[in-house]
């Protein structure tokens, strides 16, 4: 998955610049990657379902 994250101030960072750190850490980046994917992955999900229109009981 590739993404990119704009901060509040307006900076941009993609998701290549975060595996590249992870991977200056010494940490294993595909590891991390697939984490923050799982985020990102859990809030389009949950939003998908805050969207869906709700039925009367």
């Amino acid at each position: 998955m590739k993404f990119t994250v704009t901060l509040e101030d307006g900076t941009v960072i993609s998701s290549h610049d975060i595996a590249v750190s992870i991977k200056r850490e010494g940490r294993d980046a595909e590891c991390g990657m697939r984490q923050i994917e799982f985020v990102i992955q859990r809030v389009l999900d949950q939003r998908a379902t805050d969207a869906e229109p709700k039925r009367l009981a």
